[in-house]
């Protein structure tokens, strides 16, 4: 029993001796602290050649910078990598943590075929778990032959923490990028000076500087741009490079603090805040001169262009003036610049209007680094204070007109009238009416457009076009069909717009002024128009015709062609023949239909909606709204194509033949206007009903239809089903075809 106790014991003591010997690979490693063996570490003629032909075969951990692994990819290696002639690396991938210690092979890249296997041999790995984190520890026997050396990743893993700052020296701008740099001489550091990821500038450090300099003549480039400087660094011998690190991020130039701003109509300034980032250095000449100095110059833009605008009410062609400016110099010229900025009440319930503040490029002979830079816009936003209410002058159904101030009333005539005539600039509209429902009432059969020197006509006045037809041998009666035509009477701009929609059945307008249009067609054939005019700020007390003069007093809205006379206007009384609507009817042969325009000199523009005020020294930029892009015509808009500035009708040709267009003729106009003016309505109406029972089938209509529950669930207060209602009482009144024993919807 004792002599087969005795050999147990001595092997487990060999066991436990042995354990301890060997120990745990994660926990008893010799750590290899040499950067040189970095793939990156490319050995020159003359170097000292690394060789591991003496290494003891026992476990090792890769901790320099250069990084913790074998290269298993034998492309990275050039001849001379890892400071050697025989660079060895591992062929296999590296395991995982549950892998445990697995089996790879190790070659040596050969320094005269290039052969990447040349030689192999067996070592170990093991993926160890930490902590802090996984790394690997290998067992590597010693090399077969000198000089060979196992490598270590690509390039030392440096942090080098690159700073940008700025500076000055003498006459000139710098700007700096310093970077943490280790104390080894045989590194190089490459530096790329980027302005918004595009290069500026690049610099080579041999000689163990920490700083590049980026200096005024390269700076220009980078002006009104975010720079940053990137470095890394590789051995001075070639091979892959570091990784890239990237300094913080410097705007070059003038930053604007206020870049959106929201005011109220009629509350407090806001600021315009810029804040320049650079200093403003001057040439040797102008700073012995006292000549060092820079302003600041507002402009004013429309949201939707980057041109100049004009000032209000004014046709010449002319630059715009310097208005809001401030100067500085060398001293002053630093922290943070203020423009006050309000919004100008204007009356009108126009909603939320987005406009632009501008600036000139700096003229700055005596500092180059700001000479031709430009500061970019301001978006202003202002939110109307007046109160809510819809402003739009509207001709619809047979028709009924609203005065821009809202009063109500009816015209059955035939004939072309100025609905709308701006007192100053050179935008108008012009409608034509011709008689409808068995001559009963008048329809919205066209409409001509000015603004400016540019006409849009939209018409279907025209009853019928005859052709010449062989198959028969007679004329053919065709029913005609919508035209429209663009004519251009003199220079015109660029900002009046023309728009259809919904297949041509629509038509939006867009005036400089920030005014717009929407013509829609109506009627079992799309033959009549409903007409809405929406104004701007830039019209409000400065309209005539049958809109009336927008100026929140509709007592006044009756005011003839003459601008003397003036008619009172009874809210939803029938006018046709007045003196006030006859003082607005156009000769047959003198109006925009047949192209009779005076044209302006200069095209129309649209409107500047900011001026510079001053009180002593103090300067405010004042905007009002209504030079702005307008918000409600961005969404009538939307989906909508431009109008072919193109006549989409043709002149004959000089044959007989049907060639299928349109004609010439097709602008022309059948007034089909009754001998006697159509006479007043009375009641009770063509259809027997009483105004009582008229007024209660239309307010039922109205009210109590599933359209008009889901209008008034939806819009609330801001639809007028009693204006509606009203129409309904009018058009039973006067038409002949409606059946008292219709249904609502």
């Amino acid at each position: 029993m004792a002599s087969t106790a005795k050999p147990i014991s001595l092997l487990f003591v060999y066991l436990v001796l042995a354990a301890v010997a060997l120990g745990d690979p994660c926990t008893d490693y010799v750590a290899l602290d040499e950067p040189s063996r970095s793939a990156g570490s490319v050995a020159s003629p003359g170097d000292q050649l690394r060789c591991d032909s003496g290494l003891r075969t026992q476990w090792y951990r890769f901790v320099s910078p250069a990084g913790g692994e074998i290269p298993t990819n034998c492309s990275l290696l050039a001849p001379s990598s890892c400071s050697t002639i025989g660079p060895v690396w591992m062929k296999g991938s590296l395991p995982y943590i549950s892998d445990g210690e697995v089996t790879r092979q190790a070659c040596r890249r050969s320094f005269s075929s290039g052969d990447c296997e040349a030689n192999c041999w067996d070592i170990n790995v093991k993926n160890c778990p930490g902590p802090p984190e996984p790394f690997y520890v290998y067992r590597l026997p010693p090399t077969p032959g000198c000089d060979e050396a196992y490598c270590a990743a690509n390039f030392p893993n440096i942090t080098t923490n690159p700073r940008l700052t700025n500076g000055r020296e003498q006459y000139e701008v710098l700007l700096f990028c310093d970077f943490d740099r280790p104390p080894w001489d045989n590194l190089t550091f490459e530096v790329f000076w980027v302005a918004d990821n595009s290069p500026i500038f690049e610099d080579v450090l041999v000689n163990g500087e920490s700083r590049s300099v980026l200096k005024q003549d390269d700076l220009i480039a980078g002006m009104g741009k975010t720079i940053t400087c990137k470095v890394r660094g590789r051995y001075k011998g070639g091979g892959d490079p570091d990784t890239m690190e990237i300094s913080n991020e410097f705007y070059a130039g003038v930053k604007i603090l206020t870049q959106d701003i929201l005011i109220e109509e009629g509350g407090e300034a806001k600021l315009i805040q810029l804040q320049p980032t650079l200093p403003l250095v001057c040439t040797e000449i102008a700073s012995l001169w006292g000549q060092c100095k820079l302003s600041v110059q507002i402009v004013f833009k429309a949201n939707d262009s980057s041109a100049d605008r004009f000032c209000e009410g004014s046709l010449q062609s002319e630059a715009v003036q310097e208005t809001c400016s401030l100067n500085f110099d060398k001293d002053t010229w630093t922290g943070i610049i203020e423009f006050p900025v309000k919004a100008v009440s204007d009356g009108i319930a126009d909603g939320a209007r987005r406009m632009k503040i501008g600036f000139n490029p700096f003229s700055a002979d005596p500092a180059p680094l700001w000479d031709g830079y430009q500061i970019g816009d301001v978006l202003v936003t202002t939110r109307n204070t007046d109160p809510d209410r819809d402003v739009v002058c509207k001709s619809t159904g047979d028709p009924h007109y609203t005065t821009f101030d809202g009063r109500y009333y009816h015209i059955y005539q035939a004939g072309t009238f100025t609905l709308m005539k701006h007192r100053y600039l050179p935008i108008e509209v012009q409608t034509r009416m011709k008689m409808c429902d068995a001559g009963s009432v008048a329809c919205n059969c066209g409409v001509a457009i000015r603004a400016g020197n540019e006409v849009f006509i939209i018409t279907k006045c025209k009853d019928g076009v005859e052709r010449f037809s062989y198959s028969t041998g007679s004329w053919v009666q065709f029913e005609s069909s919508l035209v429209t035509l663009v004519q251009h009477h003199g220079p015109v701009g660029q900002d009046t717009r023309f728009y259809y929609k919904n297949g041509g059945h629509r038509f939006l307008v867009y005036f400089p002024t920030g005014s717009w249009m929407d013509i829609t067609l109506v009627g079992s054939s799309k033959q009549y128009m409903n007409i809405f005019f929406y104004p701007s700020a830039d019209d409000y007390n400065k309209t005539l015709g049958l809109c009336g003069t927008f100026d929140d007093d509709e007592t006044n809205d009756g005011l003839h062609a003459d601008l003397v006379n003036e008619s009172s206007i009874g809210d939803n009384q029938v006018i046709t023949d007045s003196a006030f609507v006859t003082s607005w009817k156009l000769p047959d042969d003198d109006n925009l239909f047949t192209g009779s325009v005076n044209p302006a000199p200069f095209p129309l523009d649209e409107r500047q909606y900011c001026e510079c005020s001053r009180e002593g020294s103090r300067q405010e930029v004042s905007c009002n709204s209504s030079y702005a892009f307008n918000c409600q015509w961005k969404s009538a808009s939307a989906g909508a194509k431009p109008v072919d500035k193109q006549q989409n009708a043709r002149k004959r040709r000089d044959t007989s033949y049907n060639d299928e267009v349109y004609d010439d003729d097709m602008f022309g106009f059948d007034y089909n206007e009754p001998v006697t003016p159509v006479a007043p309505p009375t009641w009770p109406a063509p259809n027997g009903m009483t105004e009582a029972e008229a007024r209660a089938f239309c307010e039922d209509a109205m009210t109590g239809a599933p359209s008009g529950e889901l209008c008034t669930s939806v819009l609330g207060n801001r639809i007028d089903l009693s204006s509606a209602a009203e129409s309904c009482v009018v058009d039973i009144q006067v038409r002949k075809g409606i059946d008292r024993s219709a249904k609502k919807d």
